[in-house]
């Protein structure tokens, strides 16, 4: 998960990623010999490469190490994640799920678990559903090559998710490490994303990118 951690002392916000955001804050409340306290501004999915493309994309904000000015621009893209009141709610590109980008601790962390646990291939709920229903539908097929499927509805980003996450077992058989999972569902649902748009060119670029970045892995 990418957070936005930012220091109440002198403003400035960390920019990470951690697969448990509310440990990496108590680390830092920890080892901090600062008067005031840091706080959690907001999360998103992501891993390294997210981390590195926010990062970039506020360079101009840079003070030291991880931390930036609370610059206009960072400060539009986390209010573009939550409300005021911290009410908004996001389906998660990575596993379907909703969100609220700046919830309690324990809703942090359990969305961070459903992230290990999806991408050891406990798939969620309507996945395995999705799934279950295609694989029954050729059993049940008399000549086992015509599969009809219920009239059971599935949106778009469910059944572009079955496809990626076929990906990632791929990838994993080939020795992509765990802590590229966000990264790469990310990246591979824009690619479809793009692909069912019909935009080229910009299939084109979304596809130079996952060969730099996955290509290795099958």
């Amino acid at each position: 998960m990418i957070y936005f951690i930012q220091s109440e002392n002198d403003k400035r916000i960390k920019i990470g990623h951690s697969e448990n955001p509310v440990a990496r804050l108590k680390q830092l409340r920890t080892g901090s010999s600062t008067p005031k306290p840091y706080i959690l501004l907001a999360v998103q999915p992501g891993g390294p490469k997210k981390e590195a493309e926010m990062k970039s994309k506020f360079k101009q904000y840079l003070s030291h190490n991880e931390w930036f000015e609370s610059g206009e621009e960072i400060l539009e893209h986390i209010n573009g994640l939550i409300h005021d009141d911290g009410s908004r709610i996001l389906e998660c590109r990575v596993c379907g799920n909703w969100y609220i980008p700046r919830p309690p601790d324990k809703e942090i962390i359990e969305h961070s678990k459903s992230h290990r646990a999806i991408r050891a291939g406990a798939y969620p709920y309507k996945i395995r559903e999705f799934m279950k229903q295609i694989a029954w539908a050729a059993y049940d097929s008399k000549d086992k090559t015509t599969i009809n499927i219920a009239s059971r509805s599935y949106d778009s980003n469910n059944i572009k998710r079955v496809i990626v996450y076929a990906w990632w077992a791929r990838a994993k058989q080939s020795g992509i490490p765990d802590k590229a999972f966000d990264d790469y569902i990310l990246d591979y649902m824009d690619y479809l994303d793009i692909k069912e748009s019909g935009d080229q060119a910009g299939l084109l670029q979304i596809q130079a990118l996952v060969d730099k970045r996955w290509g290795k892995y099958g």
